[in-house]
């Protein structure tokens, strides 16, 4: 079977990339945006009749939260409408398509985890752009994953938006490092994501999944375990005032995967063990 893969340089498409090339029973194609512009709906079209993907897996995305607030219409359109012409061109091929989203889908909670039965009220133009595109995706393609996610790491060290990495490099020289004790959730290996994404699509399951790493901290005992685990002595101390955003992200994108331990699927590990394991293979 063929798969396309969307954003595969990034964090995430990366890791795909790298699972879904080791399985022999597929013939992986990651072009780059040079070769296929997912907002050109005639250049995703001429590529399916060049290529025929049986599979679609759209992890390419924008990601900047702040950024679409100022610029809604760039979210929108490379989120929601870049989505829509892919799910289009899905159904046309009857193509299977794996959707990116996020549980910073669900909005605002003041306790407990998100679980898939609870209806999402998104707080951002960046999660409203997601959950758009989420609902094309259901709406046009019979068969289709739609995979929230939690705060991905892992991934080359030079990709920009490395986590784990740049707070390891933010580190140097300093004796006491700030973050944000209030936010709330799951910090998710990309490895592991990918894993559980083959899982899926090899058992043929479809529909909406929670899909992160088993357990919820806060960003800073997060970035406190990123030290822990590089063997660094930086203090990391609660922010004494608000992170000033201009976006209203919630404070708790804390999630459980209930579908897929109802269904007897959930392989997620502890993020503490995939974070240990992603810092002695590739930082230390």
């Amino acid at each position: 079977m063929k798969i396309l893969i969307t954003g595969a340089a990034g964090l995430l498409g990366s890791e795909l990339l790298n699972t879904f090339i080791k399985n022999e029973r597929y013939t992986v194609f990651s072009p780059s945006k040079s070769e296929l512009d997912i907002t050109n709906r005639s250049q995703i079209n001429s590529y399916f009749e060049k290529n025929s993907p049986d599979i679609v897996i759209h992890s390419a995305a924008h990601t900047n939260v702040e950024e679409a607030e100022l610029f809604p219409e760039l979210a929108y359109r490379l989120n929601t409408m870049a989505t829509w012409s892919l799910a289009m061109a899905c159904l046309n091929a009857n193509a299977i398509l794996v959707f990116i989203s996020s549980t910073g889908v669900y909005g605002k909670k003041e306790i407990g985890t998100w679980k898939e039965y609870e209806n999402p009220i998104p707080t951002t133009t960046h999660h409203t752009s997601k959950l758009k595109a989420e609902d094309y995706v259901r709406q046009l393609v019979k068969r289709h994953l739609v995979i929230r996610t939690g705060w991905l790491f892992g991934g080359p060290l030079d990709n920009p938006k490395n986590f784990v990495y740049n707070r390891i490099k933010e580190a140097e020289g300093q004796s006491v490092i700030f973050a944000n004790s209030k936010q709330i959730g799951n910090p998710t290996s990309a490895r592991d994501l990918s894993k559980q994404i083959e899982l899926l699509i090899d058992e043929s399951v479809f529909g909406t999944f929670n899909c992160v790493n088993k357990g919820v901290v806060s960003r800073l005992e997060y970035i406190q375990s990123i030290y822990n685990y590089s063997q660094n002595r930086i203090e990391v101390k609660p922010n004494e005032g608000d992170f000033k955003r201009i976006a209203d992200v919630s404070n708790n994108e804390s999630a459980e995967n209930y579908y897929l331990d109802s269904i007897g699927l959930d392989i997620m590990p502890d993020f503490r063990d995939s974070l240990k394991s992603y810092i002695d293979e590739r930082i230390r």
